[in-house]
């Protein structure tokens, strides 16, 4: 060891490289080759906060402050602006767990809709751009 101390938890990015790791290993045996083609012309990563669904895939309610969620997912136009996952990969933040969770092109959960926007005057010499 050079010496330098290394907390228990792992950073954003360290967390990032593990997941990304494992889907490298793992992609080809869950997802077809037409499937990953789509997906490198189109896909997204996100991350960050865990969402739903976890609980039913591991088998238990994993702890939001512990774990890093990473998705690759095809964004939208609109809300929820998701058209659909690709993956989502779900990584402890402690050290000593390598183990790393995916769900193959999960479904999209329930997202609620946003609350409807008030209409904004436009001053005088002003023009709306969309």
């Amino acid at each position: 060891m050079n010496g330098a101390h290394q907390y228990k938890r792992r950073t954003y990015d360290e967390a990032r490289e593990l997941a990304m790791s494992a889907v490298r290993d793992r992609i080809r045996d869950h997802l077809p080759s037409s499937v990953i083609d789509e997906m490198r012309g189109v896909a997204i990563q996100g991350g960050g906060s865990v969402g739903a669904g976890w609980d039913e895939f591991i088998g238990a309610s994993p702890d939001r402050r512990m774990h890093y969620e990473f998705d690759l997912y095809e964004p939208a136009p609109e809300h929820p602006y998701i058209k659909r996952y690709f993956l989502r990969a779900l990584v402890s933040r402690d050290r000593a767990i390598d183990t790393v969770w995916i769900m193959w092109q999960p479904p999209l959960p329930h997202f609620e809709p946003l609350p409807p926007q008030p209409e904004r005057h436009i001053p005088e010499g002003y023009v709306r751009l969309h």
